[in-house]
């Protein structure tokens, strides 16, 4: 369910002190409504000239305000305080994902959860012992904003994540002590949801430590189809990698956040049987159940991955790759029931991890073909979610499962058919699709057990 206490409350309110954060929101509002639009001229038989017209009218308007609140942001940037200028990444970020530049969107989240992170450093965490559920100064960032950018901190680490070790270093450390006082049962979602988001940040940022060791690159190899020059996304860049090789250090430094994360789970079990009960305990409460569940199997499953070099290993988890398929449909019905259907202009304004990265975690990893074509299809009748496109991560998997299943006989998938994937590359939207070049490997997929690359471009 999207969270809208952070629009309409902090940013509204800076909104009117502050004449960049107005311009911007004057900007997303307006390539939105040119976004819902075009969404309406998709289905339209009559009028499209006129509403073509009006589109074009929304989207020069737009740029125009946007252009005007980013020459006003870097003009202001030495009298700006950190709450406004963490504001300013925000609304950015939003309207780049609008205009599907999902990766330079990105790249202003990041500037801003890294001044975000050295100004908690600053902090005696000694002072506070739950410092990471809530602001040590509130009156400098709000307890709402440093959530925000913890939750957005885990869009960067499932996309794409170039930030320095030490960084993913000093982030384990800060959660630490919460994840410590983190009690046997929860009392409610909130409380649940905040522990779970500690434990999330610490995991991921856990896996980001390991891509170097773990040689994930070593499973890439340069595109033989000519790339656009674009941001590739390559394996050992986010927390689905694939380990090529696994260290006695990774070994043992993994049971510590596989332990977390069982815990939490332990621990949620008592209130997600109440939220199974909608009809006592409320709809909306049954839905952010299944969200904030799918998500921490997820987060399970890609901390025991960690420790896999074959894919025959993931099979364990088939109980729990049903789970996530059966949690995601609680989601997509809650929004079928919905009187009016979420619009693609309103992919900007997701800043959690809804349900298209796990169900992207199902396609690459579990080889139930009846599972994976059920997620594949949920997939293709989803929207936008921030930085993620359904429908790409649907093309990925019809590539993996014909790749896995060419020729194949058996009930079970061998090993050596079994593939990942190692490279994504988008390319420029063009006609309003965009497209993607694909590759995957078969790590044992050669006659003497060598590696087999696959390539695919695909539109979506």
């Amino acid at each position: 369910m999207m969270d809208w206490s952070i629009w309409n409350h902090l940013v509204l309110q800076l909104s009117h002190h502050e004449p960049f954060i107005h311009d911007s929101i004057v900007a997303i509002g307006a390539l939105s409504k040119a976004l819902e639009i075009d969404e309406a001229l998709s289905k339209a038989d009559t009028n499209a000239q006129a509403l073509s017209k009006m589109a074009k009218l929304h989207k020069e308007f737009a740029h125009l305000k946007y252009g005007k609140a980013v020459q006003t942001i870097n003009s202001s940037l030495a009298r700006l305080e950190l709450r406004q200028v963490l504001v300013a990444c925000l609304l950015i970020y939003c309207f780049e994902v609008l205009l599907n530049n999902r990766h330079l969107a990105l790249s202003h989240v990041v500037s801003g959860h890294r001044m975000l992170q050295e100004w908690l450093i600053r902090y005696d965490q000694k002072a506070s012992g739950n410092r990471t559920l809530h602001s040590p100064n509130p009156t400098t960032v709000d307890d709402e904003l440093i959530d925000v950018f913890h939750r957005m901190d885990l869009q960067i680490s499932t996309m794409y994540d170039s930030r320095p070790i030490e960084l993913h270093r000093a982030t384990i450390r800060q959660g630490l002590r919460t994840v410590q006082q983190m009690p046997l049962r929860f009392n409610d979602l909130i409380e649940a949801r905040g522990y779970l988001l500690v434990i999330m940040r610490r995991s991921y940022h856990f896996l980001a430590t390991t891509w170097s060791s773990s040689q994930a690159s070593c499973l890439v190899r340069a595109f033989e189809m000519v790339p656009p020059n674009n941001v590739i996304v390559t394996a050992g860049s986010n927390i689905y990698a694939t380990s090529y090789k696994v260290s006695n250090k990774i070994r043992a430094e993994q049971k510590e956040f596989y332990e977390d994360i069982s815990q939490w789970l332990q621990a949620f079990q008592p209130l997600y049987q109440k939220t199974q009960q909608p009809e006592i305990y409320g709809f909306r409460n049954h839905v952010i159940g299944a969200l904030i569940r799918i998500h921490a199997i997820s987060t399970a499953i890609v901390i025991a991955g960690v420790l896999f070099t074959k894919e025959t290993s993931y099979d364990s988890f088939l109980s729990e790759f049903q789970d996530i398929f059966s949690l995601a449909t609680i989601v997509v019905d809650a929004y079928r029931k919905k009187s009016s259907q979420t619009m693609p202009s309103e992919a900007g304004y997701f800043l959690d991890l809804g349900i298209t990265s796990p169900l992207y975690l199902l396609v690459a990893r579990c080889r139930d073909h009846s599972l994976r074509a059920n997620a594949i299809e949920l997939l293709r009748g989803w929207h936008v979610e921030a930085c993620w496109q359904p429908s790409l991560i649907a093309s990925i998997g019809d590539f993996l499962m014909e790749v896995e299943e060419y020729g194949n006989t058996d009930v079970v998938i061998p090993d050596k058919m079994r593939a990942v994937i190692t490279a994504v590359c988008d390319e420029p939207q063009q006609n309003g699709k965009r497209e993607a070049l694909i590759q995957c490997v078969q790590r044992y997929g050669g006659p003497n057990g060598e590696p087999v690359w696959h390539e695919r471009k695909v539109r979506y």
